[in-house]
């Protein structure tokens, strides 16, 4: 076909078509998907909600993400620690595992971290300046490993210098065991 001079901004007539085709297609998924979600099915429980200021009801969608729940007050509460070690800070509580950078004791061994930075034992909170005089950490190693490969590439434009090279950290797993703290 010969070029269009109409001025549409399209060389031939089959190039228009296409276009035009695409633009159907599209505009065919869009509405279609609309309808969809339209015409999903919605249920309504039947059951009203009251709430606490008013007594007005009011309905409650079955997709509706669920109510929360409160908490009650009197929750155990748990031994935890924060640790620093790697230059890295963790909180830890007894028989949980945790990565560290990597550590020079042999798998099985146990391990003392005394860098503890904060305690908090049955509801009563001790925060170190820097450190909590007196408590420690012990944890036994679980193993070693190697983390992901990270890519460090350096690239300068224009000059053709390009540098590829890769890089694994070295990282110890930590089981900890317990959490002493001696009463000054």
């Amino acid at each position: 076909m010969a070029p269009d001079h109409r001025g549409n901004g399209y060389a031939t007539e089959a190039a228009r078509v296409m276009v035009e085709l695409r633009f159907r297609k599209l505009k065919l998924h869009r509405v279609s998907s609309q309808r969809i979600i339209d015409s999903a099915p919605r249920r309504e429980s039947a059951t009203p909600t009251a709430d606490a200021t008013s007594e007005t009801t009011s309905r409650r969608l079955d997709h509706a993400p669920p109510e929360t729940v409160e908490l009650s007050l009197g929750c155990k509460m748990t031994t935890y620690a924060i640790v620093q070690t790697g230059g890295k800070q963790y909180q830890v509580r007894p028989g949980d595992t945790i990565r560290v950078e990597s550590l020079p004791q042999e798998q099985g061994e146990n391990v003392e971290l005394s860098d503890v930075l904060m305690v908090s034992a049955d509801g009563e909170v001790t925060l170190g300046t820097p450190n909590v005089t007196g408590a420690k950490v012990t944890a036994e190693v679980a193993g070693h490993g190697k983390g992901k490969k990270v890519i460090v590439f350096k690239y300068k434009s224009k000059t053709r210098y390009r540098r590829k090279q890769g890089h694994r950290q070295s990282y110890t797993d930590l089981a900890v065991t317990g959490i002493t703290v001696r009463k000054s």
